[in-house]
């Protein structure tokens, strides 16, 4: 059993916790409050609050988060991790996720090791202070949840079990087609989809691998935004692939590794999954007294 538990936080951490405090508090939670009385399409229309959050948030870096440091990321201990993500959890759910899975294709493209893909896609993300740039992280499917994230199971290299979405390689190029589920964050405002897909159906859901998607161009096609009780201001949509055809060097997950990336990638988003809604707990807590 962990007893020592230490409560006293070094200068960095209270920097950390001060400074995203106060964006959670001025910026985050009076727009997620506005938009909770939104419809899903005016959320996510011209002109809407949520836009005016995505540029504040680039502003101040927070689309950085997960970047290595030579790409303007801020090497943060797994603390400091915790504290800033509870923070954003504390001012809004719905944005601490949206903000969050922003990065994702251009944090796997920063480690792909592809200088086309970084020169592409990574750079401009990383001087980014517009949110011109938006990622979305797209793995379910209509049919497909948790059944596809059974790691270590018999099922995860059961030849019935894999992704609907698919990608063939054809010369240099890989071709993309099949559907991603309404509960893909980020999902009908993204300019590019870290797509989690079947490059090997013979291997089950083991033969997967990840996709860095620009989402526009021709064959891309997206749903309408999810209507949901709460968390508005993350959009969710369904995306659509019709012979997309994708540079080989986007695909920077192949089938050999694909089963250590979503063991690590499922990790990590559980850990910030329960730091964001460690924030929610205290601001409901705070909220009754």
């Amino acid at each position: 059993m962990y007893l020592d538990l230490n409560k006293e936080l070094t200068d960095e951490q209270k920097s950390v916790k001060e400074e995203t405090h106060r964006f959670a508090a001025e910026v985050l939670r009076p727009a997620s409050i506005e938009l909770d009385k939104l419809s899903p399409e005016e959320v996510i229309a011209d002109g809407s609050v949520m836009w005016e959050v995505f540029r504040k948030a680039y502003q101040q870096g927070h689309h950085l988060a997960g970047l290595p440091e030579q790409f303007g990321g801020v090497d943060l201990s797994p603390l400091s991790s915790h504290i800033r993500t509870e923070e954003m959890g504390w001012g809004s759910a719905d944005f601490a996720i949206a903000l969050g899975v922003s990065s994702f294709p251009f944090t796997f493209a920063s480690r792909s090791g592809n200088q086309d893909l970084i020169n592409d896609v990574v750079i401009p993300f990383s001087k980014d202070t517009e949110a011109k740039y938006i990622g979305c992280w797209a793995i379910t499917e209509p049919q497909h949840g948790s059944d596809a994230l059974l790691i270590g199971s018999k099922e995860f290299g059961d030849v019935n079990i894999s992704f609907d979405c698919t990608a063939r390689l054809d010369g240099d190029e890989y071709v993309i087609n099949g559907q991603k589920a309404a509960w893909v964050s980020n999902g009908t405002i993204a300019t590019h989809a870290c797509t989690f897909l079947s490059v090997d159906p013979g291997d089950g859901v083991a033969g997967g691998g990840v996709a860095i998607i620009p989402l526009d161009q021709p064959g891309v096609s997206r749903g309408k935004p999810l209507d949901k009780l709460g968390q508005r201001g993350l959009n969710q949509g369904e995306i659509f692939f019709d012979n997309i055809r994708l540079p080989k060097h986007c695909m920077v997950v192949q089938p050999a590794a694909y089963p250590f990336i979503i063991d690590g990638i499922l990790a990590l988003a559980n850990a910030g999954m329960s730091a964001i809604f460690t924030g929610v707990a205290r601001a409901a807590f705070e909220e009754a007294l």
